[in-house]
């Protein structure tokens, strides 16, 4: 009989992929989901600034932005991200404040997760966006093809 679990916590070489996770210091849930995203196989990276180089965005394959409710520069940093890329976004929000997560997806967010997450919940929505995106744009994920650049400026291949 196949072991569902077992299977779940090997990554699959589709879906090794670069990862930005963006939050303030002190964001736990940003280290807690950096640590499951390593163990299935992406390669992760954290920013803390809250100014990420939006020129190249386009170089990962999804951003990972925690919600905290004391820092309210992070609606900011997403509404500027989601105003030059279409890179997928999936957004950490903490229980007590839900209603920023459904504003986040208002504010162009592709998907949240309420902390604390459970991991299968967190690898199975990062693994769908950069699935679905994949599908959307067949050089998603290559930094070497002007389809990813043009992306990171916000631009849309001709054939969707």
């Amino acid at each position: 009989m196949h072991d569902i679990e077992a299977s779940f916590s090997r990554p699959t070489s589709s879906f090794r992929s670069r990862l930005l996770l963006v939050g303030a210091d002190g964001a736990a849930g940003l280290d807690m989901a950096a640590s499951i995203l390593r163990r299935r196989g992406h390669q992760v990276e954290i920013d803390r600034t809250w100014t990420g180089d939006f020129s190249t965005v386009a170089l990962y394959d999804l951003v990972v932005l925690e919600l905290d409710v004391s820092e309210p520069n992070a609606l900011l940093f997403l509404g500027r991200l989601r105003a030059v890329s279409t890179v997928p976004l999936l957004v950490l929000v903490p229980i007590i404040a839900r209603n920023r997560g459904i504003y986040a997806l208002e504010l162009g967010a592709d998907s949240f997760v309420v902390l604390p997450f459970d991991r299968r919940e967190l690898v199975a929505r990062s693994e769908a966006l950069i699935r679905r995106y994949r599908q959307v744009f067949p050089s998603f994920g290559s930094v070497t093809q002007p389809k990813a650049i043009a992306r990171s400026r916000g631009d849309r291949p001709e054939s969707v």
